[in-house]
């Protein structure tokens, strides 16, 4: 998303034009901002999937707050288990060694020193539901974006059961990535570059779930494992910055996610214009107006057209002045023929 600031048609014109200009600009982009908190526009909102609190077994149930050891009794002692907790900025283990695609040892560390912001997907290859629709829910946001993996971001997804291969990991790959890429070539060499998957030993997987705050459990007697439907979103130095719940992740949550884990190094300007109105809800799990960023844009708003104001006033009245100036000239600095005085 480009944002053109207009300095083309402002060329050649009154610095008082270009404040004015400027100033019209930004009570526009406060009221983009009153339109985003009552939700006429963009989209951010609830539906970009289940709240946090309705995801894990932590939320109360039914009218009246029905207590949640009802819910924990009627389920498999393994479900009481599984959920997450959110680690903000605690630094993710990044000497773990796993396996990629390929088979070739790798460091999880490896897809941190790139400068870019990391959507970090833990599930298992073969698993009969959810983590396929969190994969093809994750898939539908980033084709949604003007990005791909491997651009202004990473995607690392890890499998969470030590039995699954590299051979699993690499048809993954080849699926989901021709998926998003469609036959581009280019597009598929950028992204094959940017989208990794994993596998590795019950230490490390252990070690990195433990380390996020995804709590997962295994299931003998149906071999499946139960697990959360959350996705992380990790800086480029490997800290947890944001926690997408559900399987459906809205595209401008997960974009502004990243803007904000890349600490101003991705996005475009109106990426950065946002997160000055907007904060990360964890109730809704999205972004939302705040009244002071609002306040913030406001006081800047007015500082701007005050001193706008004031420019063009001063403005003006150099322009007048100049206009006397040059009509004394004219006139031979107000006397008769030739500059003398005029006879009376």
């Amino acid at each position: 998303m480009m944002m053109h600031d207009g300095s083309d048609n402002l060329r050649g014109t009154a610095p008082a034009g270009s404040a004015v200009g400027l100033a019209m600009g930004m009570a526009l982009a406060l009221g983009l901002c009153v339109m985003l908190e009552a939700g006429v526009a963009w989209g951010f909102g609830p539906e970009s999937g289940p709240r946090p609190q309705d995801v894990g077994l932590d939320a109360d149930a039914g009218e009246g707050g029905q207590a949640k050891t009802d819910l924990a009794a009627r389920m498999p002692d393994e479900l009481a288990l599984v959920g997450v907790d959110q680690k903000l900025d605690d630094m993710l283990p990044l000497d773990l060694e796993f396996r990629d695609e390929y088979g070739k040892l790798v460091r999880l560390g490896d897809y941190f020193n790139r400068g870019k912001p990391v959507v970090l997907n833990l599930g298992y290859y073969e698993c009969p539901m959810l983590c396929s629709l969190m994969l093809n829910g994750l898939l539908v946001s980033v084709k949604d974006l003007s990005w791909l993996p491997g651009d202004e971001f990473e995607i690392v997804t890890v499998s969470i059961d030590p039995g699954e291969g590299s051979e699993l990991a690499l048809a993954k790959k080849k699926s989901y990535l021709a998926e998003l890429t469609k036959g581009d070539d280019a597009k598929m060499s950028l992204a094959s570059q940017g989208w990794h998957f994993l596998t590795g030993d019950q230490a490390n997987i252990e070690q990195l779930s433990q380390a996020a705050g995804w709590r997962y459990q295994y299931n003998a007697k149906q071999d499946q494992y139960a697990h959360p439907s959350a996705i992380m979103i990790v800086t480029p130095d490997g800290r947890l910055s944001r926690y997408l719940f559900g399987v459906k992740f809205d595209s401008r949550t997960l974009r502004l996610s990243m803007v904000e884990a890349g600490e101003g190094k991705v996005g475009s300007l109106m990426d950065q214009f946002l997160l000055t109105c907007f904060q990360y809800d964890p109730e809704s799990g999205s972004y939302t107006a705040t009244a002071v960023g609002i306040m913030r844009l406001g006081g800047g708003l007015t500082v701007l057209v005050l001193g706008g104001g004031i420019g063009l006033a001063l403005w003006r009245e150099w322009r007048r002045r100049e206009a006397n100036v040059e009509a004394e000239g004219k006139n031979g600095g107000g006397g008769g023929d030739g500059g003398k005085p005029a006879v009376v």
